[in-house]
């Protein structure tokens, strides 16, 4: 019988398969993930995944294990079919937690679901660790460094309002915040802005927004749909590689701003991961306990960021 293992551990029987010449694979699709339903291609969305790969590689870094980060272990919705590599890690990232020579005579020893469960934990000391350990030392692709540096440039000289407003299938996960909510709070706070910077998934919001904020409005070239489809999902988009792309950058411009409007999803949760610093606000529907606990948090974490010098972040 398959054991579960403690969240975030690894058990001593698989540590010491590993330490005995495997690598530690991070992947979807195990014996306990969700998927194993199992459809034909995995429905997660990229920064499900992507957060999955950032708490795996912190696991494998603190046991001291070499690891491989591997969305090509399965067909899944970022899988460029026009592309001979299958892995979609290794279009816009480097694998750096084992030799490629190392690769060829290892065994494959892969995480068990339970190990690197994406579980969203809205603590600056945690996007801290994780900044720190993980997400400072990824290697980007040549081209999406060039990208973000553009990006890093333009949001440095600018005091850009950001928001992320997901449209289409986010109501299946939680509640969503109704859009007047958020339309009230940018009008708030938008006159002490540059720019209103938007992260959205909906065509029709793109629109709306552009009549109402004119030349204020910013927002990335990006496929968006026009019902509540989730783009995602839609297998008549060819261009997969293109579809990580845009979530990738439209994450890392929310990092970017002076003051961001997030909400609880993984690309929001994301943007923290790359900029534990971020000044923001969390519009969520939620029930009131949890709701009060993450407010506590927050303003704990805003004290102790002012009090102390958060160094290591840049």
């Amino acid at each position: 019988m398959i054991m579960n293992p403690q969240r975030g551990e690894i058990q001593e029987e698989k540590l010491s398969e590993i330490r005995q010449g495997g690598v530690y694979t991070i992947c979807c699709f195990v014996y306990d993930c969700p998927c194993e339903a199992k459809s034909s291609i995995c429905p997660r969305g990229f920064f499900s995944l992507f957060i999955q790969a950032v708490y795996g590689i912190e696991l494998a870094k603190r046991y001291g294990i070499p690891y491989y980060v591997d969305f090509g272990s399965h067909s899944y919705l970022y899988t460029d079919p026009s592309r001979r590599e299958q892995n979609f890690w290794n279009y816009y990232l480097e694998q750096t937690g084992v030799a490629p020579a190392y690769l060829s005579t290892a065994s494959f020893v892969r995480n068990s679901f339970s190990e690197v469960y994406p579980y969203r934990i809205w603590r600056r000391s945690h996007f801290l660790k994780l900044h720190r350990s993980v997400i400072s030392e990824l290697q980007f692709s040549d081209s999406l460094k060039r990208q973000f540096e553009e990006k890093k440039l333009f949001y440095g000289a600018n005091k850009v309002l950001g928001v992320q407003i997901r449209r289409t299938d986010h109501g299946q996960e939680i509640e969503p915040v109704g859009l007047a909510v958020f339309l009230s709070l940018i009008d708030r706070k938008l006159d002490k802005f540059d720019y209103l910077f938007v992260a959205t998934d909906d065509s029709n919001l793109i629109e709306l927004l552009s009549q109402r904020y004119t030349d204020k409005l910013i927002y990335n070239k990006a496929i968006r749909s026009d019902n509540h489809e989730a783009v995602h999902s839609n297998l008549g988009i060819e261009n997969r590689y293109e579809l990580g792309l845009e979530a990738l950058i439209d994450c890392y411009c929310l990092s970017l701003c002076s003051h961001s409007i997030l909400i609880q999803s993984n690309i929001s949760y994301a943007a923290l991961l790359f900029n534990p610093k971020l000044s923001y606000t969390l519009l969520e529907k939620a029930e009131f306990v949890p709701k009060l606990k993450r407010s506590v948090q927050y303003f704990l974490d805003e004290i102790r960021m002012r009090v102390s010098s958060w160094d290591g972040i840049s």
